[in-house]
């Protein structure tokens, strides 16, 4: 269908509106225009975006009118004419449903940048390819890591809801004021001043995730998050290519360590690094390993100035904590090498 790869252009009162849909996913949003006779154009939004780039630094307005089966479109001395896509192929976004709540644009924002990390880009998963809105948090996995946070009071109305991950980075680019939510069980409109957010939610069962969370603990260490993350970093240049495994050894304080043996198989010499983190707090000894990106972006997840990790043992999942007690928490399961 040539209309999904294009964005609808209408002129209309005394703005611009734009609008692309893919039948999953569609946003509108208007501008504010001048000498606006009424009219609508379908193009093909690569070849707009091209031209969008090549004059956003000339500071010129943008000047576009339909030239029979051409959008005419110029910018100071750039100029193009851009096939129409005829109007009947061009499929409208559905209108929104009645059921409506309200909340914060930064507040959504950061519930969802919270999690969204850890979702499955797997699609034979798909239940798994986005964010669950559960009955006291959001949270996403993708079976080997799970990202949580508290629940806005507003959303309780959406619990149950699995939001593609898609639709869940439209929603995170909304920013200040309020976000207007229309829902069904199938679909949610989200609309932030001019921004109108259009998808369908995914169909599936998301699992319980509350059987992988561990009960209880055999070492609790907080230690500087942003140092970690340095330390994380400088470790995992030296780590595996394929695993990004590195390995953690909590003992009185935080060891990391990886090694590559795949570059001396390969010619070159194994590498080795470790880097020791001051911590508070104590409990068994623990030697485990686990993959560097997914740990880094728990880290980064974390808005704390500490991060508290707590675990069982070598086979058990690690959690990362903000030292605050504020905010929400990561879970990466350790692997097995």
């Amino acid at each position: 269908m040539p209309a999904l790869a294009c964005v609808r252009l209408e002129a209309e009162g005394s703005g611009l509106g734009l609008a692309a849909f893919n039948l999953e996913l569609g946003v509108a949003l208007r501008l504010d225009a001048a000498e606006v006779l009424p009219g609508s154009a379908i193009v093909e939004l690569k070849a707009l975006k091209a031209f969008a780039s090549s004059v956003k630094a000339s500071g010129d307005a943008v000047v576009l009118a339909t030239k029979g089966r051409a959008l005419a479109i110029s910018c100071g001395a750039t100029s193009a004419q851009l096939p129409i896509t005829p109007e009947e192929q061009w499929p409208k976004i559905p209108e929104a449903s009645e059921s409506t709540l309200q909340v914060g644009a930064l507040e959504l924002a950061a519930a969802l940048k919270a999690v969204s990390y850890a979702a499955s880009a797997d699609e034979t998963r798909y239940n798994l390819n986005g964010v669950h809105v559960g009955e006291g948090c959001v949270e996403a996995t993708d079976g080997h890591r799970l990202a949580q946070h508290p629940l806005p009071e507003a959303l309780k109305p959406l619990a149950g809801s699995i939001l593609p991950l898609p639709l869940v980075a439209e929603l995170e680019r909304l920013k200040g004021g309020e976000v207007t939510v229309n829902y069904c069980p199938r679909t949610i409109t989200a609309t932030c001043g001019s921004v109108r957010v259009f998808g369908r939610l995914i169909e599936g069962d998301f699992p319980k995730t509350s059987q992988v969370i561990p009960k209880k603990s055999a070492f609790r260490l907080t230690t500087d998050r942003k140092g970690l993350i340095s330390a994380l970093k400088i470790v995992e240049l030296c780590a595996p290519k394929r695993s990004h495994a590195v390995r953690l050894t909590i003992n009185g304080a935080l060891e990391l360590f990886a090694s590559d043996p795949d570059a001396e198989a390969e010619g070159g010499t194994s590498v080795e690094y470790s880097e020791r983190e001051a911590v508070k707090g104590g409990g068994d000894a623990v030697v485990l390993d686990v993959n560097a990106r997914y740990f880094l972006a728990a880290l980064k997840a974390l808005e704390s100035v500490a991060v508290v990790l707590e675990g069982l043992d070598a086979l058990s999942p690690i959690t990362l904590k903000s030292g605050d007690g504020t905010g929400g928490a990561g879970l990466i399961m350790p692997l097995r090498i």
